[in-house]
């Protein structure tokens, strides 16, 4: 009777861990199966991100083209653009020198006239 009894517990907590045993093994199941989507998704979101870079990183590439090409036709530029600014500065100071010659001339004018007045006046003075 013992023995029957100690069976029939033994059956009782067998069924019970049996019990425990399918509910970790769904719960398992369950769990891969998550993460089986979960890795599928990060999968589809990886190539997402990789096209979405690879576009972005192309657009990247062909502004960098776009900008060397700007930036040599300018350095091609450059070249006659001093060569223009020397002339600029030699025709400013060829003006500057044609500027002083005019004012000297100017002041000898200014003083050739005084003197002929102030003669003037002497001579007018005189008579």
């Amino acid at each position: 009777d013992l023995q029957k009894l100690k069976m029939a517990e033994l059956s009782a907590k067998n069924q019970e861990l049996d019990g425990r045993l399918a509910t970790f093994s769904s719960n398992i199941a369950a769990a891969e199966k998550q993460l089986a989507e979960q890795s599928v998704r990060a999968s589809e979101n990886s190539k997402a991100l990789n096209q979405e870079f690879a576009i972005k990183i192309t657009k990247m590439e062909e502004d960098l083209r776009e900008l060397d090409a700007q930036i040599q036709e300018k350095k091609r530029a450059l070249p006659a653009a001093e060569s223009e600014l020397v002339q600029v500065q030699s025709s400013l100071e060829k003006m500057n020198n044609v500027k002083k010659q005019t004012e000297q001339e100017w002041q000898r004018i200014v003083q050739a006239v005084d003197l002929q007045n102030k003669r003037k006046a002497e001579l007018t003075a005189a008579n």
